[in-house]
């Protein structure tokens, strides 16, 4: 941090801003990570890396209630999709990190997408955009639980989403996060 304000033009901010991106995301500090990471988007606006975060966690946010992160979260995630195709192998990295690295972004943007027409109502798209995710990565609890969503609130509802609603709390519960997975078996409930 010292580095970049006292350096706010220098050749290799962008590898400050990264470095200090890494070092919040050590620390936990997910505010922090957040600026940082949109402060690295200021200044290279086509690191995909940074976007990926700010994607994941304003969905965090939205999924708390924050509009202004849901709709930040939409436009980033839809500006994502467009990105990853033409990303290309950074001379740093292996090219097995890259492929990973590359799914990830996918699965991130998509998801996003995904929760994005579901919160618009727009369930039918929502479905299609969170089986891709599901497909791409099928542990990610939020990705599952809003697939649930999607078929039970669609006209008519797809009964396939009760099998989503037992995964995403199976998911939920081994990861450790009781409070996702009494929300979530309090939803499916209601809608069996």
């Amino acid at each position: 941090e010292a580095f970049i304000q006292q350096y706010p033009k220098s050749v290799v901010l962008i590898d400050a801003l990264e470095l200090e991106m890494a070092a919040w995301q050590t620390v936990g500090d997910s505010k922090q990570v957040m600026k940082a990471a949109k402060h690295l988007l200021a200044a290279d606006s086509g690191n995909i890396r940074a976007l990926g975060i700010v994607v994941s966690l304003d969905r965090l946010s939205a999924a708390q209630g924050d509009n202004a992160a849901l709709n930040e979260m939409c436009v980033d995630a839809s500006g994502g999709m467009l990105e990853v195709p033409m990303w290309r192998q950074p001379a740093d990295m292996s090219g097995t990190e890259y492929v990973t690295l590359s799914k990830l972004l996918n699965d991130i943007f998509i998801g996003a997408e995904g929760y994005c027409a579901v919160q618009q109502k727009n369930y039918s798209q929502a479905r299609d955009w969170l089986t891709r995710a599901y497909v791409m990565d099928p542990t990610n609890v939020q990705d599952t639980y809003q697939l649930a969503v999607a078929d039970l609130e669609s006209m008519p509802f797809d009964a396939g989403g009760f099998w989503y609603c037992a995964r995403a709390i199976h998911l939920a519960q081994s990861a450790a996060i009781p409070q996702d997975a009494s929300s979530m078996v309090a939803y499916c409930k209601a809608k069996y």
